[in-house]
């Protein structure tokens, strides 16, 4: 009984000394400067950090009992120390009258250092917080991962005070007040424009790849991108108070919710808890109590819980090395379910960049060619997605590009250049040909009615004055979309949707190329949620594939939601799996992870059970002693780990 009492004394003592200095920080927090940004660590982090000294302390205590030779005594401090915050959670599940894992560890540690085996008690203490540091570092991995992902937002701005631009701290921004936004810089906050004009890329919030123009008088918001040109707006929101802010805010609560999500093995360790701490008790009168407690210390629960989480961990890391973030393993659960895609158009099955189209001539003698190598003229300097379908176009076909003169070099909703042979180009939109006094016939006007009705958009381009031609912009359409529906088909019987913000004909048109089961045309941002509810309704899995603000709705109701990296903070805020690169072709690699994880999931489930039983009946019928739970357990354990890092070093399928 010594070592009981020396057992509980340390941890008595540990309580005492843990308690003051909580108390002490407590004291310290007060008498801070509540202004002052907090720099303590976070809780996670906190967690992290005690998983860890917890871990060291029962790897010390169980070196210590192996070596005996009066050493045995000495670990049970280590073990006292390391094992606190277990027996606590023990204590409490009694409180709560509820048999849990927590509460069949601490009763082994207990009744292994009553009965003498030091050794067993610092094993199982090293067990369990081994399984609480993987937990924890599964959380702060998914939360430094999140991280990683998600854009900085502009901290300084440029005001105008006094006539004078000063760079203030975005903190101080008032409402009201007047700041300049430049070419290149994200708006840092909502308002309207009082001078100026540029072209301001939208994306972060809409998903639409291409810029919007903005005049005097035009709303524009925070976290949005000036493409060219540059302007002076009034402010009329900042920080949270933003459409991009409120929207935030909003959907932290959800991540947050989701990357707290239990990790499955946890339910399994706890549901065992209670019919093998009851079976060892109940045996004890008839096999002794050695054998009694090699059948409670037999439980599959520290094995499961910390495997399964393990298990998790692996393919969580495994994906993000393939530029994939999978934010919990909860979501690879749901994957396996899924038995129906719904595809975003803009953004998710098109490219951020439009492609030319057919390009109209307007002027008898030019050709298709002289209207791509002037609108290339004009383009070769800016750097947006339609400069780059132009510039692209015109490099595909060899074009001679006429050199512009830098000096006439300007931009607004659209480009005027000046080439060196004194030839005036001017390329946009009919907006800013109608500002610049260009004349727009009848038949153009037609043209861009046709266009439009079409779902394409379009530039204008003028020479000295006068229309000469009319590129039409269509969407880019990725490459690996068939191939990544016919990989998805291999799975299950699956059904494929399209949503579209466009007309009925080129989403009809794409549906057919790509044989959708059926397609969505003209839905309004907040349809988009109830198409989803209502497929789920008739039975199905949902897996809503997008980008952009207007996908929200439609990722918060599916089952599962992906989203693309750099296509909208706000999306991949929400969504519960981001394609870091953008590419479509993840998907099909995504579901073979979630496959291959299920059945690691099954396989330790099955081998726990496995190990369990046969404890179980060697302490009944063979009287084994509690050193062969400790061989199976290790063994169990050596046999995780292995699958999970063979994952890791990419020897495992996924």
């Amino acid at each position: 009984m010594i070592g009981l009492k020396i057992f509980l004394s340390s941890y008595i003592l540990v309580r005492f000394v843990k308690k003051k200095l909580q108390d002490s920080k407590k004291n310290k927090k007060k008498l801070s400067n509540p202004k002052e940004k907090a720099l303590d660590t976070s809780l996670d982090q906190i967690e992290k950090i005690q998983s860890k000294n917890y871990l060291l302390a029962n790897t010390g205590a169980l070196t210590l009992s192996a070596l005996g030779h009066g050493l045995s005594l000495a670990s049970l401090p280590l073990t006292a120390y390391g094992s606190e915050s277990l027996i606590n959670r023990g204590i409490k599940t009694v409180s709560e009258r509820k048999i849990k894992n927590d509460l069949l560890n601490a009763s082994i540690i207990l009744i292994s250092i009553g009965t003498g085996h030091y050794s067993i008690a610092a094993f199982y203490a090293w067990i369990s917080t081994l399984g609480d540091l993987v937990i924890s570092h599964t959380k702060s991995r998914s939360q430094k991962m999140l991280t990683e992902v998600f854009s900085i937002q502009p901290t300084k701005v440029w005001i105008v005070r006094d006539g004078i631009e000063i760079e203030i701290p975005i903190q101080q921004v008032q409402h009201g007040e007047t700041i300049v936004v430049h070419s290149g810089e994200i708006i840092p906050v909502d308002g309207e424009l009082v001078s100026g004009r540029a072209l301001v890329d939208t994306h972060v919030l809409t998903g639409e790849s291409i810029p919007v123009e903005k005049q005097t008088g035009d709303q524009v918001l925070a976290s949005t991108l000036v493409v060219s040109g540059q302007f002076a707006m009034r402010v009329e929101k900042a920080g949270n108070e933003t459409v991009a802010g409120k929207l935030g805010t909003i959907l932290q609560k959800t991540s947050e919710y989701k990357s707290d999500a239990q990790i499955k093995g946890e339910y399994y360790a706890d549901w065992a808890a209670k019919p093998v701490l009851l079976t060892g008790l109940l045996s004890a009168p008839f096999v002794g109590a050695i054998p009694a407690l090699t059948i409670i210390s037999s439980s599959p629960g520290n094995v499961v819980r910390t495997l399964c989480s393990l298990q998790t961990l692996s393919s969580l890391i495994y994906a993000y090395k393939h530029s994939i973030l999978i934010k919990n393993g909860r979501v690879l659960e749901n994957l396996i379910d899924i038995d129906t895609f719904v595809f975003d158009k803009t953004g998710t099955l098109t490219k951020d960049e439009p492609k030319v189209g057919k390009i109209y001539v307007m002027l008898p003698e030019l050709e298709e060619s002289d209207i791509l190598a002037r609108a290339c003229t004009a383009e070769r300097k800016v750097d947006h997605p339609i400069a780059r379908a132009i510039i692209s176009a015109a490099e595909e076909k060899n074009l001679q590009i006429p050199v512009a003169d830098d000096s006439e070099y300007r931009m607004g909703y659209g480009i005027t250049v000046r080439t060196k042979a004194g030839e005036l180009i001017q390329v946009g939109s009919a907006r800013f040909f109608v500002s610049e006094k260009i004349p727009i016939s009848e038949e153009v006007n037609s043209l861009m009615e046709q266009i439009h009705a079409n779902g394409d958009s379009l530039v204008l381009l003028a020479i000295d004055g006068q229309v000469a031609g009319i590129l039409e912009l269509k969407p880019h359409f990725r490459s690996e979309i068939q191939n990544t529906l016919d990989s998805l088909r291999q799975f299950k019987p699956t059904q494929f949707y399209i949503i579209s913000g466009d007309h009925q004909n080129p989403t009809k048109k794409l549906a057919e190329e790509f044989a959708m089961d059926d397609y969505f045309y003209e839905v309004l941002p907040e349809e988009k949620g109830e198409i989803i509810k209502n497929l789920q309704s008739q039975g199905k899995k949902v897996c809503f594939i997008g980008d952009g603000i207007n996908d929200i709705v439609a990722m918060n109701q599916a089952d599962v939601s992906i989203s693309m990296h750099g296509a909208s903070t706000v999306a991949t805020d929400t969504a519960q799996i981001v394609l870091m690169d953008g590419e479509i072709s993840h998907i099909p690699s995504i579901m073979k992870l979630a496959y291959s994880l299920d059945k690691d999931l099954q396989d330790s489930l099955k081998v726990s059970s496995l190990v369990t039983g046969s404890l179980v009946t060697g302490a009944i019928v063979f009287h084994t002693t509690v050193v062969s739970t400790g061989i199976a357990m290790a063994m169990a354990f050596t046999w995780g780990f292995q699958r999970a890092f063979a994952r890791l070093q990419d020897k495992k399928e996924s």
